[in-house]
């Protein structure tokens, strides 16, 4: 529970000044006081530094089956068709997803991003934890937190893609890491179901 201090009671009143105190002293000391208030009372009200905040959630539907969204969040080629140029999946519970947005860049250079997967549900759930995350801003506060993706098939072909995050510390530096992250996993939403739009609007092959 936040506990939120009690305020203290300033008084102004010539009865509560003191024989021979300066009322023009005793107000200058009133506003030093106020901003250490301010700041007490703002330490108060915020959780402990080392609590965790609610999940992050992020969701969309898009127009394609769970089958293949699977395989383009899973595997090698699927991530490297549409979200990094560099990927290499181990695709078991405590394997390594490893990951690299250079195009220069390789996998093993100083700018991979490692992740471990920590659970799999074949086509329905798919969960990391971010082990290593050089060159991403707030990189000390990601470094921890874990994701799961959910699949859940719809009718006519499409399915809702929802992703939660979660391990980030309350404070200001988790805070920007949540925000920085919320924007990242949104971002990734709208290029997967653009994906899948330039398919549906491609012509079919004629056979």
């Amino acid at each position: 529970m936040r506990r939120i201090a009690s305020p203290p009671v300033f008084h102004s009143s010539p009865a509560h000044l003191h024989q021979g105190e300066d009322p023009i002293a005793r107000i200058k000391a009133s506003f030093l006081v106020a901003p250490l208030f301010l700041l007490v009372t703002t330490v108060a009200i915020l959780p402990a530094a080392d609590a965790e905040m609610d999940p992050l959630v992020n969701e969309a539907v898009v127009e394609g089956p769970a089958v293949e969204v699977w395989r383009l969040i899973t595997t090698k080629a699927g991530m490297e068709s549409w979200i990094v140029p560099h990927a290499l999946v181990d695709l078991r519970v405590g394997g390594l997803m490893r990951a690299n947005r250079d195009p220069d860049g390789r996998i093993g250079d100083p700018h991979t991003i490692t992740s471990r997967i920590v659970a799999i549900v074949p086509k329905r759930l798919f969960s990391v934890r971010i082990d290593d995350a050089p060159g991403l801003p707030f990189s000390d506060d990601i470094e921890g937190t874990w994701y799961e993706i959910h699949l859940n098939p719809l009718t006519r072909g499409r399915t809702r893609v929802r992703c939660v995050g979660h391990g980030f510390a309350s404070g200001p530096m988790g805070l920007l890491a949540r925000t920085l992250v919320d924007a990242s996993s949104a971002q990734a939403l709208r290029q997967l179901q653009e994906v899948f739009a330039e398919r549906s609007a491609k012509p079919a092959k004629r056979t």
